[in-house]
């Protein structure tokens, strides 16, 4: 049977930390729908469905062997998407050579996945919340800067699971980057 899948970075339990009391401290009053902790991710490789599980698995062992762990300083809470009706809130990141190398590296390894690579730039990101911009406004001179560092050591197959409730995502398997 085939699985909706994507490749991610986890986000580290001091961030989750950090983004909970955010959370709590910012968004006390609105109706949104908050990012449960265990779903908090960077998405690399965007969904696709899967069959062959194993084999995804496998190329994602030999491949974590050709990558180091690196940081990520989120240094704003933003509105998103760009250019578009905004209807998320994610904390932003310039996004460092490591992770472009890693994405462009994970691409060339699922390349028989796609048939091309994102035609939009890529734009580092781990989004916290959603809400209907129909029902709401939600305003973004709410939200302080921060500087909130994740160490970067692992990736994640995720499983992604659409529900009324919104995305679910499991970790199929873990990855340390050596």
């Amino acid at each position: 049977m085939k699985k909706r899948v994507f490749i991610g970075i986890p986000a580290s339990s001091l961030l989750k930390k950090e983004i909970l009391n955010w959370q709590k401290f910012y968004l006390n009053g609105y109706r949104v729908r908050r990012i449960e902790p265990q779903n908090l991710h960077i998405t690399l490789i965007p969904p696709w469905y899967e069959q062959n599980l194993d084999d995804v698995i496998k190329k994602l062992v030999s491949f974590k062997k050709l990558a180091k762990p690196f940081p990520i300083l989120f240094s704003k809470v933003e509105l998103g998407p760009k250019g578009q009706k905004k209807r998320l809130v994610w904390l932003h990141s310039e996004t460092p050579r490591q992770l472009t190398n890693l994405q462009v590296e994970l691409y060339d390894v699922f390349k028989y996945k796609f048939k091309y690579k994102q035609e939009r730039q890529f734009i580092t990101h781990l989004t916290i919340m959603r809400w209907n911009p129909k029902k709401m406004k939600v305003n973004k001179q709410h939200f302080p800067e921060i500087s909130w560092k994740m160490a970067v050591d692992r990736i994640c197959l995720y499983e992604s699971k659409l529900t009324p409730k919104g995305a679910q995502y499991d970790i199929l398997s873990e990855h340390k980057l050596k």
